[in-house]
């Protein structure tokens, strides 16, 4: 059975645009069921910033990294405000999963957050986005109003409280990229 579940997780995160090499900022991580694979996608030359501000989810995550020895992981914790730190320009994929129960429409930091990983992203990076507990078209707008373009929506294989559900991912590339 866990053999089945990483082989769907690994699946999603292929289809979602992780690619060997790449970078990738797990934003709100938790307890890493994106960040791990992740990172076996992005490979041992790619890197993956697990972000999170519990302390309690984060050791849960650095438990698993260690008990099945992967080394790409970065853990970050960190309450966002209105910054993220790592540099301008050096992450391919942001992850924004099952956030918005706390980055809400009408949360002050959602637009900051979404500027904040256009700085965050290289030139042709993509935000995938996994739009639970919000209202997805009025989501869209937002992301849209901060000068991201949809470039794919995938229905996948999602992990969600511990269950698989079939469900929607967008992902958007900043404005300027032409995408094919």
């Amino acid at each position: 059975m866990a053999d089945e579940r990483v082989r769907m997780l690994l699946e999603s995160m292929k289809s979602v645009g992780i690619r060997e090499g790449d970078t990738v900022l797990d934003f709100c991580c938790g307890e890493g069921s994106y960040t791990i694979p992740a990172a076996i996608v992005a490979g041992e030359e790619g890197k993956v910033y697990a972000l999170d501000r519990s302390r309690e989810k984060l050791d849960t995550l650095k438990k698993t990294i260690q008990e099945i020895n992967i080394t790409n992981i970065e853990i970050m914790e960190y309450e966002f405000i209105s910054t993220i730190p790592l540099p301008e320009n050096s992450i391919d994929v942001v992850l924004l999963y099952d956030i918005f129960w706390y980055f809400h429409l009408g949360d002050d930091r959602l637009p900051d957050l979404l500027e904040e990983t256009r700085r965050l992203l290289k030139p042709d990076g993509l935000v995938s986005v996994y739009p639970e507990h919000i209202d997805e078209r009025r989501l869209c707008e937002v992301i849209k109003s901060k000068n991201y373009i949809l470039r794919d929506k995938a229905e996948l294989k999602i992990l969600h409280e511990g269950c698989f559900k079939k469900d929607c991912i967008y992902n958007y590339m900043p404005e300027h990229v032409n995408h094919p």
